[in-house]
């Protein structure tokens, strides 16, 4: 009887149907799984927790090399997180798979305004007009990036075949409402009221009829001010000054967006030329006052503020500025009376009375501050400020249950908040749950590599569990970064005794 022989041809096939059924059959669970990152990356970034989203994002387009979607949500994640050179590339990426996808485009406009390419962010922007001419988010871009093409000076072709006239909606878009929101004092009311999304659309109704409306940038750049979207924020401030340079309002709030992204001597100029076209204007004194109280110019800033209050006396906000320049400035008992004052004239207020609690801990009076904040936090249920200033004082107290229980609430609304992660971190730290303090410094140090005082108490915390080298490690990074913090020096000495 003959040998069955079988072909080795048949073999190689049969074995390469196997390998490549398997591939498939992996292709198909990481497509799967980077969907899960995906949406869960999206979910982080609906909270604003933008280091998370920016991991799930990660893993997703490492699993998923293909998803273009995966590489536009990373590239928005990029964004929110300045890192602009690296968004770039995400939405390049994304067009790169797609060169259809008309929200890439939108992002990578914005992106390459960020790292100041204005004719390349135009050229984005006008190609996602092309794909959607209705694209409603490219046209108010486009008329932020020309205003500040416009404001620099720079000669930029604009094709003739696109232009930032009214379009229809775009199916890719929400809808919009059936009935425009009203004038620009509506808006302002809505704003006022903290209606922000009902204010937001009309906003954009209103710039997708009049793209070069000063008063509608400048109301949106507010209300993404109020959202914490400082980026766009100063965009659509800086197209409002550029349509308008003679709006004193609009100069004052682009210095208040400019002072809250940490350009202090930015807002300066901004609020002395708004005080340069409208001296009378209270608030830009009292924004005045805040920067230069922020730049420790404690004489400058109760100047400003003592303007402020002769223009507004009903402004609490400057009455309780006033008493703190005061207090910095060693007048304390005309502080204490002007915060008084401001108690008194402002019952229901939360503000004078963590004015004043502010006072008193400076001058180590620790329980009547701590009695003043939590009355305080009964007329403000949830305030940040006022949480925060007496988590810190249980903290120095000794309190570490109640701070801790303070910070978790904090960082529960504010989770990317490097400062409620460091106090939470002492907090569990003084209370020897060393495993939860390193979690809460490392997380610190993830939202602010460079944050001096949260790689001292990290150090302190590896010192307290025993881990003696990678405690002096974090302490002499701590002491690079800031040379004089007195917790790293505190951390030093304990190792090194």
């Amino acid at each position: 009887m003959r040998k069955l022989i079988v072909p080795a041809l048949s073999l190689s096939l049969s074995l390469f149907s196997i390998v490549q059924s398997s591939a498939q059959a992996q292709n198909q669970v990481d497509a799967t799984t980077a969907r899960a990152r995906v949406l869960a990356g999206e979910k982080f970034a609906k909270q604003g927790r933008w280091v998370e989203a920016q991991k799930e994002f990660e893993d997703a387009v490492a699993l998923n090399p293909g998803d273009a979607v995966a590489f536009f949500d990373l590239g928005v994640a990029y964004l929110h997180r300045g890192l602009n050179e690296q968004s770039v590339a995400a939405e390049r990426k994304a067009i790169a798979l797609d060169n259809r996808y008309a929200p890439a485009y939108v992002e990578l406009g914005l992106a390459l305004a960020q790292t100041q390419d204005l004719a390349g962010a135009q050229e984005a922007e006008l190609k996602a007009l092309e794909i959607d001419p209705g694209l409603h988010s490219a046209r108010r871009n486009l008329a932020v990036i020309q205003a500040k093409i416009r404001r620099a000076g720079i000669v930029v072709a604009t094709p003739a075949a696109v232009d930032v006239q009214p379009a229809k909606p775009s199916v890719n878009e929400e809808p919009r409402q059936a009935e425009r929101v009203g004038s620009d004092e509506a808006i302002e009311a809505l704003i006022k009221s903290g209606d922000l999304e009902v204010a937001m659309k009309g906003c954009l109704a209103e710039l997708n009829a009049h793209p070069a409306n000063a008063v509608a940038h400048m109301h949106l750049g507010w209300i993404f001010f109020k959202k914490g979207d400082l980026d766009r924020a100063r965009g659509e401030a800086e197209a409002a000054v550029s349509m308008d340079p003679s709006s004193s309002v609009a100069h004052g709030n682009l210095g208040v967006i400019l002072g809250s992204a940490g350009d202090l001597d930015g807002q300066v100029r901004e609020e002395n030329q708004a005080l340069r076209l409208d001296s009378s204007n209270a608030s830009a004194h009292a924004n005045l006052a805040w920067a230069l109280a922020r730049q420790g110019k404690w004489e400058e800033a109760a100047g400003a503020y003592r303007k402020a209050v002769a223009l507004d006396s009903e402004s609490i906000e400057a009455r309780v500025g006033l008493g703190l320049a005061l207090a910095k400035t060693g007048k304390t008992n005309a502080a204490l009376q002007t915060l008084q004052q401001a108690a008194e004239a402002a019952p229901q207020s939360a503000l004078p009375l963590i004015g004043l609690g502010g006072v008193m801990a400076d001058q180590a009076e620790i329980d009547q501050a701590i009695d003043l904040l939590k009355k305080a936090l009964l007329l403000d249920q949830g305030n940040h400020d006022c949480m925060q200033r007496l988590a810190a004082l249980m903290l120095k107290k000794g309190d570490w249950t109640e701070s801790a229980r303070l910070y978790r609430d904090l960082i529960g609304n504010s989770p990317a908040a490097t400062d409620n992660h460091i106090g939470l971190g002492l907090a569990l730290t003084r209370s020897g749950d060393i495993q939860a303090a390193k979690a809460e410094f490392k997380r610190a140090l993830e939202l602010e590599p460079a944050n001096a005082t949260a790689h001292a108490g990290l150090g302190l915390a590896l010192g307290n569990g025993g881990e003696r080298d990678e405690a002096l490690k974090e302490a002499k990074e701590a002491t690079k970064l800031d040379p004089h913090l007195e917790l790293a020096e505190v951390v030093l000495k304990k190792l090194t005794q």
